[in-house]
């Protein structure tokens, strides 16, 4: 075996030094430097090339000579003194040469890794998203406009599709654009603007989103709470299980006092819940993409406009549900009177009574005690709420203020809750129940998607037994759709709806218009415009699949309207949605409902994510089995009559007290325009003046009355 020399080694040892990295590299040439040094002093003072030369002044010489590089001149000494310290300079022009390569080399490098964004997050409190697509923008605009009215807030984001300072770049720009916009909306309103830097600072990093390094650099463990916003639900789970260890560690590491963050996240398959709740245990609170889209679109079409309501209800823009401790509303040592004509105390009224003393926010709901987080009987719960009982009616009508901890708010911001000395005195008799039947007529559905089977199964609790559903698509997609085995089998557990498949061309105006043009299908109460996300072309970007199902839902629309136009006046149509820019376009032209899947997802996770006890009363609003948002014209409350110039003047309070007395908490309005549309749903009206006395409101038979009420009153 050839055995290595000497120069070899030294090359080996070398290499490996350089491989460390910069601060190796200098320590491996300050060595290699100061043995040269070494070596030319011993030189100078073993051969006496200098009678004058002491040890140390020829350790000094070598040394100046090395670092200065200054070649000597003929008179300094003698010939071997100069060749040895013209040895020396040369061999200190190296070193400098090298030296200086070395450090530009480790800053260029130290500025690139900081602008891969590898800086520590030394903040706390901060909120943390995991991921980087077209919903982190919604994502972020949310979490800036609940920011407007706190302290500094800082949102860390991390994630590897591209690299840090395009992040940057496209985050200031989105930061400019709605900037802009929301300063016109202030001009126009004669608001204060206030920019979205002054209260939120975006930082975001480079990274690989289930490496615990990343997550560790992002300082997980101070965070407040964390959203995961990946769009494979393979990778969401992976990084749930990433962000639940380190959480896990934080909880046996025994800290007291610390508060644990908690991860919020969205699963896009249904299938895949349960094995994401395996992976965040009681630290996720998660959310399923299909479930929330179907419930909102199958509810959105009962009535018009009330998507703008969920929508509303779901941002933060307006009025918000929070999540408030009863102590921070100063009940105690009121004495008041009740809706029976007795002086009760504050704690001893119900929910329902202490509404009418709040100007400036409505209870919808009360809670006693944590979140449910238990395993039972070997299983997942799917829902963890099971068994428990109920945030929403009939537990206002009921349960007194003594009686919780908590209520579910729907107010302005986060201001402090106003309580009025005045109070609305309705009598039960002169009340009459209110109950609305089901909706008997038949509904139609364009096109097949990943959503159709959930929004099936939503539609049948709203509608009437055996009422007609309709689903139109084209013959080919039709059959490879049915042939699914896992479909056909959801299919027959749907038994409450008639269903009816219909094979016609759904991009042809024609075929649409001759289906809807028949004396019973003129008895259509909606059509839904689901979008085209099944049998999409694979090569193309999931953006690209986006923008292609929203051209044809667009398509599809225009055709709609056209039938409605010259058709069906009454028909109400609803349309799912992939970007706000396509909503934005087809929006002004028309009086649809939209509903832009990613901006819903975005503001419930959102909100869930700075609040954790949102996901309970979210979960109950849009399940069937609970109490709903309705939205009904204001005669069948007000009992007016139906007709177009019928309209009743009335104030707030005795309109929440009215509506109460028929279970039902009143929420807000939305009022008919002038031009034809519905303005904007006003969620929480104010229901005292500032003067004290009650605010009034007059309706119209083209208004809606939004209240939360039981299915059947």
């Amino acid at each position: 075996m050839e055995k290595n020399n000497l120069f070899q080694r030294f090359r080996y040892w070398l290499d490996k030094r350089m491989a460390k990295g910069t601060g190796s590299m200098i320590r491996a040439l300050s060595f290699t430097t100061i043995i040269v040094i070494l070596f030319l002093a011993g030189i100078l003072i073993l051969f006496g090339v200098n009678d004058e030369c002491s040890p140390l002044h020829a350790i000094w010489d070598s040394f100046a000579t090395v670092i200065n590089a200054e070649i000597p001149s003929s008179g300094d000494g003698s010939l071997v003194f100069i060749i040895i310290n013209a040895i020396a300079a040369i061999i200190g022009l190296f070193f400098t040469s090298i030296l200086i390569g070395i450090i530009a080399t480790g800053i260029e490098t130290k500025l690139q890794s900081l602008r891969n964004g590898n800086a520590e997050v030394l903040e706390k409190n901060h909120t943390i998203i995991l991921g980087w697509n077209d919903t982190t923008f919604a994502i972020l605009a949310e979490i800036m406009e609940s920011n407007l009215n706190r302290e500094l807030q800082t949102v860390v984001v991390l994630d590897n599709a591209c690299e840090k300072a395009e992040m940057d770049d496209q985050v200031r720009a989105f930061i400019v654009e709605k900037d802009k916009e929301r300063e016109k909306v202030a001009k126009k309103n004669h608001e204060i603007f206030i920019p979205y830097a002054k209260h939120t600072q975006i930082l975001c990093r480079y990274g690989m989103t289930a490496h615990y390094s990343n997550l560790e650099n992002c300082n997980i463990q101070n965070c407040k709470s964390i959203i995961v916003n990946e769009d494979d639900d393979e990778e969401t789970i992976k990084v749930i299980l990433a962000c639940s260890g380190i959480i896990n560690e934080l909880r046996m590491s025994g800290v007291k006092g610390k508060k644990l963050p908690y991860i919020t996240a969205i699963i896009y398959n249904k299938e895949n819940m349960n094995t994401a709740r395996l992976a965040g245990g009681k630290d996720l609170e998660v959310i399923c993409y299909p479930e929330l889209m179907s419930r909102i679109m199958a509810n959105s079409s009962r009535a018009a406009g009330l998507s703008h309501v969920f929508t509303t209800l779901f941002n933060y823009e307006g009025s918000d549900i929070y999540y408030v401790d009863k102590n921070k509303i100063q009940l105690s040592g009121k004495r008041v009177i009740a809706a029976d004509g007795h002086k009760k105390h504050m704690n001893d009224l119900t929910l329902y009574e202490l509404n009418q003393y709040l100007t400036n926010a409505t209870i919808i709901g009360g809670s006693h005690g944590k979140i449910n987080a238990r395993v039972e009987q070997g299983r997942l719960n799917e829902n963890r709420w099971e068994g428990m009982e109920s945030c929403l009616l009939p537990t206002m009508k009921s349960k007194l203020v003594k009686d919780v901890d908590h209520f579910y708010v729907l107010q302005m911001d986060d201001n402090p809750i106003e309580v009025t000395k005045n109070t609305c005195t309705v009598s039960c008799k002169e009340v009459r129940e209110k109950s609305f039947n089901l909706n008997k007529r038949p509904d139609t559905i364009i096109g097949v998607s990943s959503l159709l089977i959930q929004v099936l199964k939503e539609l049948e609790t709203f509608l009437h037994e055996e009422t007609a559903v309709y689903i139109l698509e084209t013959q080919d997609k039709l059959e490879r759709y049915l042939a699914d085995e896992a479909v056909q089998e959801e299919i027959q557990k749907i038994t409450n709806v008639r269903l009816e498949w219909v094979a016609l061309d759904i991009d042809d105006y024609n075929s649409i218009y001759d289906f809807m043009n028949t004396t019973e299908h003129k008895e259509i109460y909606s059509a839904m415009i689901l979008s085209d996300n099944l049998c999409v072309d694979e090569e193309l970007t999931r953006q690209e699949q986006k923008e292609i199902a929203d051209n044809l839902t667009i398509s599809r629309l225009l055709s709609l309207r056209k039938i409605k136009s010259d058709l069906l006046p009454e028909l109400f149509i609803a349309c799912e949605m992939n970007y706000d820019e396509n909503k934005n376009l087809v929006e002004r032209s028309g009086s649809e409902d939209y509903i832009v899947g990613s901006n819903v997802a975005a503001s419930v996770m959102t909100q869930i994510s700075q609040s954790r006890e949102l996901h309970r009363i979210f979960y109950e609003i849009l399940d069937w089995s609970g109490s709903e948002i309705y939205l009904h014209k204001a005669f069948k409350y007000l009992g007016f009559e139906n007709c177009k110039d019928a309209k009743e003047k009335i104030d707030l309070p005795t309109l929440a007290a009215k509506l109460a007395q028929q279970n039902a908490v009143f929420i807000g309005y939305c009022k008919y325009g002038q031009n034809g549309k519905y303005l904007k749903p006003k969620l929480n009206p104010p229901k005292w003046n500032k003067d004290g006395t009650p605010a009034e409101m007059t309706f119209g038979y083209r208004d809606y009355i939004i209240t939360i009420a039981n299915q059947n009153g």
